[in-house]
C-alpha cells in the first residue's frame, strides 16, 4: 500500500474543522448509463481503516474499460458508532479529499494499476468526499485508472486499511459518460440515506502510475527473482564451486542444464544480452574478490552458451563484495547464512512477453506454480494457529487462516488482533525485518512461506522499488482486530499447504492452501 506520512500540525489543523452539511435528497441522481455488469453480490467486506481505526463496510459494485481509462465503482458505509467520523487517513492522505489509496492488481499479468492522477504528487480522478461521513449512510465513490488491457477478464481490487484484497471482480466495458449530480445539501443525512459527493474526471494528460509485481523465491541451490520484465536466477556458489575455484563442479554441471533450459524457455533473444555476473561475500580484498567472481561468472558463462547456442547474446563480469543481498555481519558478529546468500552467480535476461491471458509474463518455473483462478472470499475460513507477540506497549495475537491462490500468487491471511491493555502504534512494525534486503522495508517482512516438499522459500511480493503487495498494521485500541493479507509467489499446483516460518514467533506447518 503507498504510505503518505502525516504530521501532527495537519492532525491538529483537521480536528477545529467544523462538520459538512453535506446530506441527501429524497431521491438520488441515476449513475451514468454503462453497458458494464456489475459485480456478483458478495464482493463486501467489514473492516477498519483510518486512523483511528474505524470499521467501514465497502462494497466493489464493478470496474470498467472506458476507452484510455477504467472505471472503479464502489459503495462505502461507515459502521463507527459515533454519528460521524472524519476518516482521517483511511482512502487518502490525512488531508485530502480523494480516494488514491485504492489500487487495482493484474494476478495474471503481474502488474499494479495507481489511480490516475491530475499531475504526480495530486489528487486522484473520481469523487471528492466532504470531511466528515456520516455512520449508515450509504456513499458511492468512483475512481478513475489507467486503461485495462482488453482480454483482461478478471482484476484484484486492492483496498486501504485492513479492508484488504478483492479478488476476482469482473472486468466489463462501458462507455464514459457524466458521472452522477451530487445530492443537495439539506441537514444532516441520516442512517440508510445514499449521498453522492462530485466526481472529478479526468482531464487534460493526467499522471499514470503502472507497476510491475516482483517476486523472490529461494530455493536451497537458487534463488529467482521476477521483476516484471526481467528475470534474475541466482545460483550458490557452494553449490557451482569448490572453495578458491573457478572450475565448475560435477554437481554445477546438472543445475546449470536446468537452468539452461529455463533460460531457452523464458529468455527473449530478441532483448540481448543474458548477462552472467559473479559475486563473492565480504570476506577478503577487493584486489581477490573481483577477479575470482568474474573468473566463476566466466566459467557459467562458458557452459551455459554451449548448451544455448548462438541465438543468444551473453556478458559476464564480477562484482566482488560490492553488491550483497544479505548483511555479512549482524550486531558486529559474523553471519554464515547471509555470507552464504551474497555468495553467488547471477543469470539475468529480458523475459519473453506471453501472448495469452492479459500479456502477462508469469509461466511456471521449477518451484513457481502455473495460473490459478481467482475467487474473493468473503469468509476467511477457520483460524489454523496461533501466536503472540509483545510489542513494545502491548501484545498482539496473530491467527492464521487458510492461505489461497490469486492468479500467479499465494494470499496469506491474517488476523492481528491487540490483546494487551496498551494501543499499539501504527508508526512501529513488530513483523518487519532488515535481515533480507529484498523485504527490509515490508510490514511482514519475517512472514515467509516454504514448500516443505522442495525446501523453496517464498518471500513476500514487492510492487515496483519499494512497495509490498501487503496490508498495513493500524493504530489499534486493545481488543481491535486487524485483518491483514500478503501476496507471495504461487508454489506450484500441487502443493496443497505449505509452512509459515513467522521469523521470531517460529515454524508454524501444515497452512491448508484453500
Amino acid at each position: 500500500m503507498i504510505r503518505k506520512a502525516m504530521s501532527a500540525a495537519a492532525v491538529l489543523a483537521l480536528a477545529a474543522c467544523s462538520p459538512a452539511t453535506q446530506s441527501t435528497a429524497p431521491t438520488p441522481s441515476p449513475p451514468a448509463a454503462s453497458s458494464a455488469a456489475p459485480a456478483p453480490a458478495g464482493f463486501t467486506r467489514t473492516a477498519l481503516a483510518g486512523l483511528p481505526a474505524e470499521p467501514y463496510e465497502l462494497t466493489v459494485t464493478s470496474v470498467e474499460r472506458q476507452g484510455e481509462h477504467s472505471l472503479l465503482r464502489m459503495e462505502i458505509i461507515p459502521k463507527a458508532d459515533d454519528e460521524n467520523t472524519s476518516g482521517q487517513g483511511a482512502f487518502s492522505g490525512i488531508t485530502d479529499d480523494d480516494f488514491s489509496r485504492f489500487s487495482l492488481m493484474d494476478t495474471v499479468g503481474g502488474k499494479v494499476y495507481r489511480p490516475l492522477l491530475e499531475k504526480k504528487d495530486g489528487k486522484a480522478y473520481g469523487t471528492r468526499r466532504e470531511f466528515f461521513l456520516y455512520s449508515d449512510v450509504r456513499y458511492p465513490v468512483e475512481v478513475y485508472f489507467p486503461g485495462l488491457p482488453e482480454d483482461l477478464k478478471e482484476i484484484t481490487v486492492v483496498a486501504p486499511g485492513a479492508l484488504g484484497e478483492f479478488a476476482g471482480v469482473p472486468v466489463g466495458d462501458s462507455e464514459p459518460g457524466p458521472p452522477p449530480a451530487p445530492t443537495e445539501k439539506d441537514g444532516d443525512p441520516v442512517p440508510g440515506d445514499v449521498v453522492r459527493f462530485p466526481v472529478e474526471q479526468p482531464g487534460g494528460t493526467p499522471y499514470v502510475q503502472i507497476e510491475d509485481l516482483r517476486e523472490l523465491v529461494e530455493s536451497p541451490q537458487r534463488s529467482t527473482r521476477d521483476d516484471g520484465e526481467t528475470e534474475t536466477i541466482a545460483l550458490r556458489s557452494d553449490v557451482l564451486f569448490a572453495f578458491d575455484k573457478a572450475s565448475l563442479t560435477a554437481r554445477a554441471r546438472s543445475v546449470l542444464d536446468e537452468v539452461a533450459e529455463e533460460t531457452r524457455r523464458r529468455a527473449d533473444p530478441a532483448k540481448p544480452p543474458v548477462a552472467i555476473v559473479g559475486h563473492t561475500d565480504g570476506k577478503g580484498s577487493d584486489a581477490y574478490n573481483l577477479p575470482l567472481s568474474l573468473r566463476r561468472a566466466r566459467a557459467v558463462q562458458a557452459y551455459l552458451e554451449a548448451r544455448l547456442g548462438s541465438d543468444y547474446v551473453y556478458r559476464a563480469g564480477g562484482r566482488g563484495a560490492a553488491e550483497p543481498v544479505a548483511p555479512n555481519e549482524v550486531d558486529g558478529k559474523d553471519n554464515p547464512d547471509g555470507r552464504a546468500r551474497n555468495r553467488r552467480v547471477e543469470i539475468s535476461y529480458s523475459i519473453k512477453q506471453e501472448t495469452a491471458g492479459s500479456a502477462g509474463t508469469t509461466t511456471t518455473t521449477p518451484e513457481r506454480g502455473g495460473i490459478a483462478d481467482s475467487a474473493f472470499h468473503e469468509d476467511d475460513g477457520e483460524v489454523v494457529t496461533s501466536f503472540e507477540r509483545r510489542a513494545r506497549a502491548t501484545t498482539l495475537r496473530v491467527d492464521v487462516h487458510p492461505f489461497y491462490r490469486d492468479g500467479a500468487y499465494l494470499v496469506g491471511v491474517f488476523d492481528v488482533t491487540n490483546t494487551g491493555d496498551g494501543d499499539h502504534n501504527s508508526a512501529f512494525t513488530p513483523f518487519g525485518s532488515i535481515m533480507h534486503r529484498w523485504s527490509s522495508s515490508a510490514d511482514f517482512a519475517q512472514f515467509t512461506v516454504v514448500d516443505p516438499e522442495s525446501g523453496a522459500r517464498y518471500f513476500g511480493v514487492r510492487i515496483g522499488e519499494e512497495d509490498h503487495a501487503e496490508g498495513r498494521l493500524l493504530f489499534l485500541k486493545p481488543t481491535m482486530k486487524n485483518r491483514v493479507f500478503v501476496y507471495y509467489p504461487a508454489p506450484p499446483d500441487g502443493v496443497t499447504s505449505v509452512t509459515l516460518d513467522a521469523g521470531d514467533d517460529g515454524v508454524h506447518e501444515e497452512i491448508p492452501i484453500r
